[in-house]
């Protein structure tokens, strides 16, 4: 494979990574029982390519340092289901433009000189570009979070009064293609994104609950009571963020060392190519989900009500199923991808260039699902910067590939 495939493949793979949480949207559950549907979706993905894998896994299986190697990867996979249940908790609790922020923040702030510190710096202009291009996507979410800011001054005093104070700030509602996203733009979901999950959310409005019905199986969320209470949840959303951000910064670093693609060179005597260590990635995920979505449903990190996992999942619709399978086919299919274009450019800059999905999930959020209705000059100026320097930033990764 040449740079220039591969550089397709990692766009490819910003695609699919930007297009997913359509389908959380349109399922319309808590994001609990979609999440075990999602992460099966990715062992399909990574059964896409298992006749590639079947003979790494074999060597591996054979080889007296493959059970590490196994573990290690299986261990990616857990940092990644960790990490999307974190930076769920974390907009549930402080909204969704300042968990935004950290959780990219952090994800490209350490993600990036991680990786390059495993594979190795590159020249001076590789080094340069690659930062640059960090910086360009930092600067593209601080964007994200004043576009979203600057909508809620765009609303009128009766929606103003609707949308819910968390943390110091009216955040935007928990139903917008952003939050589903977890990475994506945070601005303000239209009227029909909001009433397309609405009845999955009840918000803290001037200390009080609203009351909002349940369907089906989803259960509702409610907000804490009491603006000390609200500001502490705030603080502890941030922490997960964080900390979500780290998971995801950490678990491409463990597929170049598991794929022996460090400046040092081979970490264990026996190597995953892309396609083994994805499926092996995916089953640690799985694993996860099994162990925590349980717990995490009884006693839940975010506002929502303690509920029964199994029982509640049992009870989903076959769409419901289908949407949640689809949907993590989808981004199990963009990490296959940006981990294959990785062998060839390095995960640094296929990894950073498929984290610039906000490009693409806000594209569909303004295109489907309404993100900027009602947003004044203002806001759409600041929406427009924020696609331009996501845009800029994948430029610059680009380039940053062609060069290394």
């Amino acid at each position: 494979m040449d740079k220039s495939a591969a550089l397709l493949l990692a766009l490819a793979a910003m695609f699919l990574w930007g297009s997913w949480a359509n389908t959380l949207l349109l399922s319309r559950i808590r994001f609990e029982l979609y999440f075990l549907d999602y992460i099966l979706g990715h062992l399909l993905a990574g059964c896409v390519l298992l006749q590639d894998a079947a003979p790494s896994l074999q060597v591996a299986a054979e080889d007296p340092s493959g059970a590490v190697v196994f573990m290690i990867s299986a261990l990616a996979g857990l940092l990644f289901a960790l990490g999307s249940l974190l930076a769920v908790a974390s907009i549930d609790l402080a909204g969704m433009a300042l968990p935004t922020i950290v959780l990219l923040g952090v994800e490209m702030a350490l993600g990036v000189p991680f990786l390059l510190l495993v594979e190795g710096w590159g020249s001076a202009q590789h080094m340069i570009l690659a930062f640059a291009g960090v910086i360009a996507v930092l600067a593209a979410t601080l964007l994200d979070g004043w576009c979203h800011w600057s909508l809620q001054k765009d609303c009128t005093p009766e929606e103003q009064e609707s949308q819910p104070l968390c943390f110091g700030f009216t955040s935007s509602q928990f139903s917008s293609l952003s939050f589903w996203s977890f990475r994506a733009t945070s601005v303000a979901a239209g009227s029909f994104a909001r009433s397309l999950n609405s009845t999955a959310v009840t918000f803290l409005t001037h200390g009080s609950a609203l009351p909002v019905s349940s369907v089906g199986s989803q259960q509702v969320l409610t907000a804490a009571s009491g603006t000390i209470r609200a500001h502490k949840q705030g603080h502890l959303g941030l922490s997960f963020a964080a900390m979500g951000g780290l998971c995801f910064a950490i678990w491409p670093c463990i597929s170049s060392c598991v794929e022996g693609q460090t400046q040092w060179g081979n970490a264990f005597t026996t190597q995953l190519n892309a396609s083994a260590f994805f499926f092996i990635y995916a089953l640690g995920a799985l694993l996860a989900a099994l162990l925590l979505l349980p717990p995490l449903c009884r006693w839940p990190l975010h506002s929502g009500v303690s509920l029964n996992f199994w029982a509640n999942y049992m009870e989903l619709r076959a769409w419901n199923h289908f949407l949640g399978l689809s949907g993590g086919f989808a981004h199990g299919c963009g990490s296959l991808l940006s981990l294959q274009a990785g062998r060839v450019l390095g995960n640094a800059v296929a990894m950073s260039i498929t984290r610039c999905q906000p490009l693409v999930c806000a594209t569909w959020g303004v295109l489907i699902w309404g993100e900027l209705q009602g947003a004044g000059t203002k806001t759409s100026c600041l929406f427009a910067s924020m696609l331009l320097a996501f845009t800029a930033a994948v430029v610059l990764f680009l380039i940053a590939g062609l060069d290394g």
